[in-house]
């Protein structure tokens, strides 16, 4: 039986699954990098004023949502994908690792024109990113 094709497969099929959840977080830090720009901050508000008739700083109540939800999916996705079970990291690193790129996003804005880091974004950042660690671990116990 150890030597069946189908069992070969399988553990080469699994070997690659963990190789792709362990790589699938540093793929969306490449996206969350890029979001940091001054040029994805004017497509953001471009996109924003295209879909919603909303755009720029004073875009008013529905731009801050919007831009605040965008936080939020960011770092939601970032944490989920930190903590999948075949990526095998513990939820202390995952825990870390969002701390570091949640406030690392912020500090990239530093140096970028026209985009200004805040605290308040830094922290949804860590809420967001923290929030999945904690569910995906509360699922793995049910």
């Amino acid at each position: 039986m150890a030597d069946s094709p189908f069992l070969n497969n399988f553990e080469k099929t699994g070997l690659r699954s963990a190789q792709i959840a362990a790589a699938l977080p540093w793929l969306w830090l490449a996206l969350v990098v890029a979001s940091q720009s001054s040029t994805a901050g004017h497509l953001a508000d471009a996109l924003f004023a295209m879909l919603f008739g909303v755009g720029g700083p004073g875009g008013g109540f529905t731009h801050l949502v919007l831009q605040k939800g965008y936080h939020v999916f960011l770092f939601f996705t970032f944490g989920w994908l930190l903590s999948l079970p075949a990526a095998g990291r513990s939820q202390l690193s995952c825990l870390l690792w969002v701390f570091v790129v949640g406030a690392g996003a912020e500090a990239l804005q530093l140096g970028a024109p026209g985009r200004h880091p805040q605290l308040s974004d830094a922290l949804l950042n860590l809420a967001a990113g923290a929030a999945a660690v904690v569910v995906r671990a509360r699922l793995k116990r049910v």
